[in-house]
Order: structure tokens, then C-alpha cells, then sequence
């Protein structure tokens, strides 16, 4: 400001004026405060003015003043457009940005500066950072009086005297000049698309800016070809075509996420020509998206701003907001409250931010951390609901302390300082200044540099200097010097969630004697990192001086954030404007956020539904070992390989039957009926023993009843379990296998039933089965599981007409004549299949003849027309018909032929076992089944824990069954299955499937080596661990492909094939079997071909299931 000259009759009138003023304040400390809060006035008479030191960006014309915009380095500009790092930028225009009222609370009102004299700081170092004297502030009013023109002119000259100027002032924000770290780019979160390099053929950049901007708004075109008019119309690099961008950036306002995209290159081309302008609020619709994908893909972490986002600025916190926290830690997102406020009461002028939880619960606490100090302190509670300080940030050094205070006395110098409350305010890490009211925008940001530059020069630099203007212009606009930011917050919680949480299972669930060792073990425990892709971050501003809450995006540049203040930068690849604003706004995603997705778990459903799972395989493993012993002595080698056979026919004539009873029956009703008839099953044979019916054709029925009843369990299982897992339906597989065959590695190689159907009467499993199915399984299933109808609508249409089963049965007897008439070849021909076996003693045909008759079936046609669906199953069958016939006839043969009446059953149990070993093994390494929390450790991956749990079961088959007692032989069989476990951890869906036959080249070993049980045990573990996983893959590919509606039709034909295979293998075997006496070793010769041949043909599998992996092999983690 230049200075003017003035008369001596003026100054000396001046002069009186002021005098006579001062005269009436009481005392010499008034003197004082008045010099604090206009020293900016410092060597203003008699001098030309200072240039502020310019940091950052430079500034600019705005749509009213200049501004500086800090984070320069936000998302790239559009290609060909000038980069951030030398483009000026604007704030938006006023309005739509809401001031901040305070940096960690709210602004508080200008006290009177007569009884609030300022904080006295050391004296300066240097004699230009001198504070004025009380005779120089009178001698600055006396030339600002002086100079004043007009009585307005000479009104603010005394305003500035006594409050630090008066002047309204823009509602502007004055943003951060500290640069922050360039932010990754990040595919926005509902669309994959990116901005193009060049516009395309077709788009000319001389056409009229009109018309591009009707292409750009055009929700017709393809997302990327209105990109590229973006970049067209930016190109022209002209004021037409900033107008045009920001008329682009606010069109559609009820589109959807494509064009809040198409709005966001917008926006962001418009930051690169020089404005900056906030993202529009999202529509109804598309929130609606975000939302639904909160629910069904929740985040792993959501971190909540609390001023102006939980609740109102300092409020506390409601019931409803209490409850909704409570809601989101319980749905198992690991939720943190991240504020700039502190937790101590002697460290903040206002409320801390425990003041403000202090209203919730112990029971809602527990599952919340807090990010007190923008995150420079973390806290957990206690099951008191008493917060303990788990981590913590060094404060302000003593030379940083120094450092401030000086810096902070050249800015007051300079510009002045506002007489309020909290003035010069230095907690552990913050500080503030409050400028005069009425300094000007310019001026603010012009503080702010200055700020930062003095301390650079005494070698203090914060995460984040910013000035800011009040809401009201009636109060001071402050600048705010943070030691962290809250970056410092999100990156704790992502890199120490496990760590929190163990924390809280420590104070909330130990007594207090235990607390501080089981701390320590909790801090040296290994921490997964959340990916940052899976962190929400909801705040209130991410745009301009606002940069609280935006600085929460760089600790995870790829996560989601939700702006409920109504701005935010489109130069954040991941932010979104939400429709509505504050708490409110918050609450809604907190709902979606707690909200069970139709993708989720019925964990009761799914707990009883692998409770009776796991009873019922102990009760099959049982019967199963004990059946070939049953069944051989009655009718010989030759007429177990026929009732093998013939079981499953009923299994596959009944397949649709079995699709269908799953689709009218309620999942507990239909479970409910197959636990029943297998009880029956089961009681039947020591039944037909003790009367002495057990005969040929005794045992087919059985069988036969038996195949029916397996087929339907299995049918059901994949049915419900498919409507019970939702988007979960691979784990669950990989989830069921397991179980399956832990059951049988445990019954088999550890608990050895074998050895006691050996010693005691081998129908005492039956009794057991029968006891267990009736007296456990069924309350189970009638508990647990949902007894509820899914249905679609025609099947519900039909179901409503069919109102007594008797009407229902009516009308299927009413169709048999059309049935037989359309099928009545079919029928012949499985007919004369059944009575060729009393003549070629083989059930071949009539398999073939029933295989045959379901190929003719409109629902086979249906199938057999999907190429993906043809494909996978022809290999499902192909594995199904080789393996299951081995394992349940050709094992039970091994062990008759090696081991004689004494030991048979224990060796097929171990054989079962060592079968079902190779199977865990490989697919504990397959299974991805996320990573549950445990208390006191924390998020631990499943697949881990199960490999443990493999572990130790290959510790107690060797130790207790294999070498009993021998530590020797414990180590290197524990190294020798963590290798396999880690060697199966590469291998993709595509290589297990590809590479089958060479673990059907394992069928060779006992072929060259017969006799020899070590090697029998360890060949028959090589193909288990090779036919488990690509099993799984097999099975889930077929799943995954069943189209939706078709479910219980596709799965109960591809269970009827899946038999008729199986039947079809038992056939062949048996025929193998009997061109040999004794049946072993010969017949492994045919077998050890046939499974040459089949690995040659998944060799080549690959090539015809579209959708798996395009490597073989896990690529190597870095």
C-alpha cells in the first residue's frame, strides 16, 4: 500500500481523536491487546508495502479474488492438456463451498479485546520480526486515520484499532498450500473406464462447441467416444470451452454412474485449463448403486470424519448414531471415527471427541477405534467402555514448539491477529492463528504462505499448513498448522486393524492382571493389511482449503470416498458428491453399510446345514467300510461289482425326480425326508441279516433304495447350498470337499475304523447310523434349517394350482400315458438292459439303455445346447466314471486280496484315508475362504488355519497310527506335506485340470510294485491330491455356468449322468475284474490304460472350458 501524504491539520485532528479514545480504556494492558491485533499495520507509515512470499500454486483471478490451491498433484490432466504441476486453479464459486467454523472445533466469536490481551511469545531473534510497541500501534491508527477517506474510511481505521478490522469479507475457503503426494489413478468405482488419448475417428475438434457438448451429454454414445469429445472440447483451450466443460460437469443430474464419469473428465479437464470446480451431487439412482455395493461387497474398513459427518460440529453423538456404529463394526467392517480433535481435555479448547462419544454404550464402543489428532492417537475401549490409548504420534519437539511461536509472530506482524478465545492456540499437534475480521481471501492464503515459508526456515515442516475464512463475517478467518494429517489415520487402520482388534479382545475380555502381557504378545503377532481398495472413507468436504478429510485419500487413493458435505475435488478418481448432506447423509450409508446383502450367509442355515453334513459322512463312513465285507461273502467278487452297478440306476432314472422334490420342497422338509429313508436304509440290513433274508437280490434292493436316497442328498445339498452360499458359492464347494474328506482322513487314518468293524460284528455301524440319522441329524436339520419355498414365478404359479398333494399326484398319473407314449422305446430298451443281465451276467446294457433314455429328454437337449455347460460336464463325468469305481470297488478289492478277513477293513479305512489325505492336502491350498476374525488374533487367513489343521493331522497319522511313537519319522512327514501344500499353492483351476492324467499315473506304482503297502499308501495319496482340486474346479465351473432358473433341472440331470458314469465305470471294472483270478494285480492293467488315455484327454481340456485361468501356475508374489 503506497503511502499518501496527508495535512497537518488532519493528523494533528487524528491525533486528538485517538487520544481522546484511548483515554477512556482502562489501563496499559488494553494497550497491549489493541498493539497485538493490528500489528500487521508494522512499518506500514512510511514504507511501500511488502510482496507476500508466494508458495504453491501462483495466484490467480477467481470468480471474485485470487486464491492459491494447494494439492497440486491430484489426478493427471487430460491428455494434451497443460499438467496441474504449472496450471493455476480456482476454487469454485461462492456458495458452493461451506466454510469451515474452526480447525478443531467451532469458530469461536471475537472476544473483546480490551479482556483477552493476546499470548506473549519469547522475544524475536531478529529486529525485523519485532513486535510493535503500544506508541507504534497509536502512530499506525493515528496515519491509517489519517489517511482514511470519508466517515466509512475513518470508522474501519478505528475498527482495526480495536477489533482487528471489520470488513465483510468473502464466505471464500483459502485452501492448503502444502503439497500432498500425487495421487495414484484409480478406476472409478462403478466404471471401468479411462480417459482416451486421442479423440477417435469421427470427432472433429473444429466442430461447434454446442454440438460437442450435446455428444458429451449424450447417455446414447459409448462412455469411452464422450470421453474423447471431452478431451476434443478442452482442446480448444478457450473461455467457450471452460464454459461448455462446466456446463458438462452439471448436466444429467439424474444420470447414472456413466455419466458421472463422463462429468468427472469434464471437471478434471476444466482443473487443467485453470478452475477447479466442485463434483456434483450424485443422483438418487446412482446412490442407490453405491449403496447396493456397500451391502453386497462390503469394505474391510470404513473411517468416519465425525464434525459435520457423524453428527453436527462438537455435537454429541445421537442414539441413532450410536446404534448405526454399533450396526457397521457388527457387520464386520472395522470401523474407525477419524477427527482433529483430541482426546485430552487439556489439549483442545472445546470438547474432545470422547465428549462427544460419551453417549454411546460400552456394548456400542466395543467395536470402534479412534483416530484422535487426525490419527496421531489411536484408542480402543475396554469392556467398561473406557478409552485406552493403543498408539501415539511424538507432539511438537521443543524446537518445533520455538519455531512456531517465531513464525507465528512475523505473520501476526505482517498481517494482525484477531482477539478470540483460542488466539495462538498450540496443543501437541496443532496450531492456530486467528487473522483479523475482515482480512481478505488474498490475504489469508498470502498468511499462509508466509507461515509456511518462516517455518521451513526454522526447519519445521507440518503435514499440512492451511488458511481458511469464516462461515460469518463477523468472525475471524484463522490459519491452522497440523503436525499430521488425517493420511496418517486411514494408514494406521490399514496397516494395524488386526493389531486394534486383538487390543480389544484383550481389554474387553481378560482381566486386568493378563491385559498388559497379552498386549505385548498382541504386538508381535503378524498384521494383514487391508487392501486399500476395500477402505470407505466418509467425510464432509474433499475440496479447497477443506483438505481434512480429503487428505484421508492419500493413506488409500484407491478406496471409495463419500463426500456429505456437498463438494468435492473431480480430480479424486474415487470420490463422490452424496445426494443428501450431513448426518443424514451418513446414516443412510451406515445402513447399507450393517444391511445383510442378498449375496450373504445365513449363518444359522449354513452352521446346521455343515453341523448334520458332518454326522451324516461319520455315519457313511461307517457303513461304507463295513459294506464290501457285508456284501462279498453273500455274493462274491463278481456280484459286489454288479450291485455297485445297479445302486446307482435308481439314482439315475430318479435324477429330474430329485430336482424336482428339491425345487417344491422347502430345504428342511426335503433334508428332513432324506435323513428318514436313510435311517431306514441303514436299519434294513442288520434287519434283513438277523432274519436271514440277506441274499442277491436282497442287497440289489437295498442298493438300489440306497443309490436313489445319495442322489437326492447330493442333489439337495448342491441345490441349497448354491441358494444358502449366494456370491460364496466357490468357497463353499472348496468348503464342503474339505469336510468331506477331513471326516475321512480322520476316521480313516487317526481314529482307524477299520479296525473296529474288524473286531466287532460288522452290522453294528448300521445300528449306529440308524441312531444318529433319527436321534441327531433330523433335530438338526428341523432347527436350522429355513423352511421356506424359493420359487419362480411360474413354478409358483403351478405350485398354487396343485393345492393338496392328491390333486398334484392326480395329475402326474393323468400324464404317464403321454409320458410312456413319447418314451416308450426308451422304456423297452432299459427293460430288455435289466433282463440281459441273467444271460451276460453284466449291467452294461441296461445302463447304457438308461443313460440312452436321459440323453432324450427335452431338459438333456437344453443342457447339451449350452457348449460351456456340455463341455464341463463331459469332463465331470469323464473324472467321475475313472475315480469313484477305484476308489469304492477297486480299493475295497486291494485290501480283500492283501490283507485276507483279519485285517481287510482296517487296511481299506487307511487306504480311504491316505486317498482323502492327497485330496486335503491340494485343496486346503486351492480353497480362497477369506480371512475371519479370531479373538486375540484377529483377521487370520482360512486357508491357513486349515493348513495347520492338515498339519497336525499328518503329526497324529504318523506319530499314533503310521510309526507309532517314532519322533524321528514326525519331521521330515511334516516337511514332506508342507511341501505339497506349498507346490499345490501354484497350481491354477487350469492346471489341475490339465494336468489329472499324472496323478492317474500314479495308478502304476502299485501295478509295478504289488504287495508293497508303502507304496500302495503313497500312490493312492498322489491321486487323491490330484483328482480333489480339479474336481472342485470341474464342479464350480458347471455351477457357475448353470444358467439362472435352470438350477435344480441342470443339477438334477447332471446328478443322473454323474450316476450313470459311476454305474457305467463299476461296470467295467467289474468286467476287468472278472478276466482275471484272482482279480489283483491284473486288472490294474486296464485300469492303469484307460487312465493313460483320460489324462491325454484333460491334457487337452483347457482348450474347451472358456473362463479359466490363462496360466497353469500362480504367478510369484513380489
Amino acid at each position: 500500500m503506497q503511502q499518501r501524504s496527508a495535512s497537518p491539520t488532519r493528523k494533528t485532528l487524528s491525533l486528538v481523536v485517538i487520544s481522546a479514545l484511548l483515554g477512556l480504556t482502562p489501563g496499559p494492558a488494553c494497550y497491549e491487546a489493541s498493539a497485538a491485533v493490528v500489528r500487521a499495520h508494522v512499518g506500514a507509515a512510511g514504507s511501500k508495502a511488502t510482496t507476500p512470499v508466494q508458495a504453491g500454486i501462483p495466484a490467480v483471478s477467481g470468480f471474485s479474488t485470487p486464491v492459491n490451491l494447494s494439492n497440486p498433484g491430484l489426478s493427471p490432466a487430460l491428455p494434451g492438456l497443460p499438467g496441474l504441476e504449472s496450471a493455476p486453479a480456482l476454487i469454485p464459486e461462492v456458495g458452493v463451498i461451506v466454510p469451515v467454523s474452526g480447525p478443531d472445533a467451532a469458530s469461536p466469536k471475537p472476544a473483546v479485546p480490551l479482556q483477552a490481551p493476546a499470548r506473549r511469545f519469547p522475544a524475536p531473534e531478529t529486529a525485523d520480526e519485532a513486535d510493535p510497541s503500544s506508541l507504534g500501534v497509536l502512530n499506525i491508527g493515528v496515519e491509517d486515520l489519517s489517511r482514511a477517506e470519508g466517515e466509512s474510511g475513518r470508522q474501519n481505521a478505528l475498527d482495526h484499532v480495536y477489533l482487528g478490522g471489520r470488513t465483510i469479507a468473502e464466505s471464500e475457503d483459502i485452501v492448503s498450500i502444502s503439497a500432498a503426494p500425487r495421487f495414484a489413478a484409480a478406476t472409478p468405482t462403478l466404471s471401468p473406464y479411462r480417459p482416451l488419448a486421442a479423440a477417435p475417428a469421427g470427432i472433429e475438434s473444429g466442430k461447434p462447441l454446442a454440438e460437442l457438448e450435446a455428444s458429451a451429454n449424450d447417455p446414447a454414445l459409448p462412455f469411452a467416444e464422450r470421453v474423447a469429445v471431452v478431451t476434443a472440447i478442452a482442446a480448444t483451450v478457450s473461455d467457450e470451452a471452460k464454459a461448455v466443460l462446466k456446463a458438462v460437469g452439471r448436466a444429467n443430474p439424474e444420470g447414472g454412474a456413466l455419466d458421472y464419469e463422463v462429468k468427472r473428465k469434464a471437471l478434471q479437464a476444466l482443473a487443467a485449463l485453470g478452475e477447479v470446480v466442485s463434483l456434483p451431487p450424485v443422483s438418487r439412482s446412482h446412490a442407490d448403486e453405491i449403496l447396493k455395493s456397500l451391502t453386497e461387497d462390503k469394505p474391510e474398513a470404513a473411517v468416519f470424519d465425525y464434525d459435520d459427518t457423524l453428527e453436527r460440529n462438537q455435537r454429541r453423538a445421537s442414539p441413532r448414531t450410536a446404534a448405526a456404529l454399533e450396526s457397521v463394526s457388527d457387520a464386520g467392517v472395522e470401523t474407525m471415527v477419524l477427527t482433529a480433535r483430541s482426546d485430552r481435555p487439556d489439549d483442545v479448547a472445546g470438547k474432545t471427541v470422547l465428549d462427544s462419544l460419551s453417549t454411546l454404550t460400552p456394548k456400542q464402543k466395543r467395536g470402534l477405534v479412534i483416530g484422535a489428532s487426525r490419527g496421531a492417537r489411536i484408542l480402543v475401549f475396554d469392556r467398561k467402555g473406557k478409552a485406552r490409548l493403543v498408539a501415539s504420534e511424538p507432539a511438537w519437539t521443543e524446537a518445533e514448539r520455538r519455531g512456531i511461536q517465531e513464525a507465528a509472530r512475523v505473520v501476526k506482524a505482517r498481517y494482525g491477529e484477531a482477539m478470540v478465545e483460542r488466539a495462538g492456540l498450540l496443543t501437541d499437534y496443532s496450531f492456530s492463528i486467528y487473522l483479523p475480521v475482515g482480512t481478505s481471501p488474498a490475504d489469508v492464503a498470502a498468511a499462509a504462505q508466509l507461515l509456511e515459508a518462516e517455518l521451513a526456515r526454522r526447519g519445521v515442516r507440518p503435514a499440512a499448513i492451511s488458511g481458511r475464512g469464516a462461515r460469518n463475517p463477523a468472525r475471524p478467518s484463522f490459519l491452522v498448522v497440523s503436525k499430521y494429517d488425517k493420511s496418517l489415520g486411514v494408514a494406521r487402520l490399514r496397516a494395524d486393524r488386526d493389531y486394534y482388534a486383538r487390543l480389544r479382545d484383550v481389554f474387553q475380555r481378560l482381566p486386568s492382571w493378563l491385559q498388559g502381557l497379552s498386549a505385548n504378545a498382541a504386538a508381535r503377532l503378524p498384521r494383514a493389511a487391508a487392501p486399500g481398495e476395500k477402505v470407505l472413507m466418509v467425510g464432509d468436504h474433499f475440496l479447497g482449503s477443506r483438505v481434512e478429510d480429503l487428505n484421508m485419500t492419500k493413506a488409500a487413493p484407491e478406496g471409495l470416498s463419500l463426500a456429505v458435505g456437498g463438494v468435492a475435488d473431480p480430480r479424486v478418481e474415487r470420490v463422490f458428491v452424496w445426494p443428501s448432506r450431513g448426518f443424514s447423509a451418513t446414516q443412510e450409508i451406515m445402513a447399507a453399510l450393517s444391511a445383510r446383502g442378498s449375496g450373504g450367509v445365513d449363518k444359522k442355515a449354513v452352521g446346521g446345514l455343515f453341523a448334520q453334513r458332518t454326522l451324516s459322512i461319520i455315519a457313511f463312513v461307517l457303513t461304507s467300510v463295513a459294506y464290501p465285507f457285508v456284501a462279498i461273502p453273500v455274493v462274491g467278487v463278481a456280484g459286489f461289482g454288479a450291485l455297485m452297478a445297479l445302486g446307482p440306476l435308481a439314482a439315475i432314472a430318479t435324477g429330474p425326480l430329485n430336482g424336482y422334490i428339491a425345487k417344491r420342497l422347502s430345504a428342511r422338509n426335503a433334508m428332513a425326508l432324506n435323513t428318514v429313508v436313510r435311517a431306514v436304509l441303514a436299519a434294513s440290513m442288520p434287519l434283513l441279516a438277523a432274519f436271514g433274508l440277506m441274499s442277491f437280490w436282497t442287497l440289489l434292493l437295498a442298493s438300489i433304495a440306497n443309490g436313489w436316497v445319495s442322489s437326492s442328498v447330493i442333489t439337495t445339498e448342491n441345490i441349497y447350498v448354491k441358494r444358502l452360499s449366494g456370491k460364496h458359492l466357490g468357497a463353499f464347494n472348496a468348503l464342503a470337499w474339505i469336510n468331506y474328506v477331513v471326516i475321512q482322513v480322520a476316521m480313516g487314518l487317526i481314529v482307524g475304523v477299520g479296525s473296529l468293524v474288524d473286531k466287532f460284528n460288522p452290522m453294528l455301524p448300521y445300528w449306529f447310523s440308524t441312531a444318529l440319522n433319527l436321534g441327531v441329524i433330523l433335530p438338526i436339520i428341523w432347527k436350522t434349517i429355513p423352511n421356506r419355498l424359493e420359487l419362480s414365478p411360474g413354478a409358483a404359479s403351478a405350485l398354487a394350482k396343485a393345492s393338496t398333494w392328491l390333486q398334484g399326484l392326480k395329475e402326474r398319473l393323468a400324464r404317464v400315458p403321454a409320458f410312456l407314449k413319447t418314451y416308450w422305446k426308451e422304456a423297452l430298451m432299459f427293460a430288455a438292459g435289466l433282463g440281459s443281465y441273467f444271460v451276460v451276467h453284466s449291467t452294461l446294457p441296461a445302463t447304457l439303455a438308461l443313460l440312452n433314455w436321459i440323453t432324450r429328454t427335452g431338459g438333456f437337449r437344453q443342457l447339451w445346447a449350452d457348449k460351456p455347460l456340455r463341455n464341463g460336464l463331459l469332463f465331470l463325468l469323464a473324472g467321475a466314471f475313472l475315480f469313484f469305481p477305484l476308489q469304492y470297488f477297486g480299493l475295497p478289492l486291494m485290501a480283500e486280496t492283501l490283507a485276507g478277513k483279519a485285517g481287510e477293513a482296517e487296511l481299506l479305512s487307511n487306504l480311504l484315508g491316505a486317498l482323502f489325505f492327497g485330496q486335503l492336502i491340494s485343496n486346503t491350498s486351492q480353497a480362497a475362504l477369506g480371512s475371519p476374525r479370531i479373538p486375540f488374533l484377529g483377521r487370520v487367513s482360512s486357508q491357513r488355519l486349515i493348513q495347520l489343521g492338515v498339519l497336525g493331522l499328518t503329526a497324529a497319522w504318523v506319530f499314533l497310527r503310521l510309526y507309532p511313537g517314532n519322533w524321528l519319522a514326525l519331521a521330515p512327514s511334516l516337511a514332506v506335506a508342507a511341501v505339497l501344500m506349498a507346490l499345490s499353492g501354484r497350481m491354477t483351476n487350469r492346471g489341475w485340470i490339465k494336468y489329472l492324467g499324472a496323478g492317474f499315473a500314479f495308478i502304476t506304482l502299485p501295478l509295478l510294485f504289488w504287495g508293497n503297502i508303502p507304496v500302495l499308501f503313497f500312490a493312492v495319496l498322489m491321486m487323491g491330491l490330484f483328482f480333489g482340486p480339479a474336481n472342485v474346479a470341474l464342479s464350480s465351473y458347471f455351477y457357475k455356468n448353470t444358467p439362472k432358473g435352470q438350477t435344480e433341472k441342470f443339477i438334477g440331470i447332471q446328478s443322473s449322468l454323474f450316476n450313470a458314469a459311476v454305474s457305467l465305470g463299476y461296470g467295467i471294472f467289474s468286467y476287468w475284474a472278472g478276466l482275471h483270478s484272482p482279480a489283483l494285480p491284473g486288472m490294474l492293467l486296464p485300469v492303469a490304460i484307460s487312465f493313460a488315455g483320460a489324462g491325454a484327454l484333460f491334457f487337452l481340456a483347457p482348450r474347451f472350458l472358456k473362463g479359466l485361468p490363462e496360466k497353469s501356475l500362480q504367478p510369484k508374489k513380489t
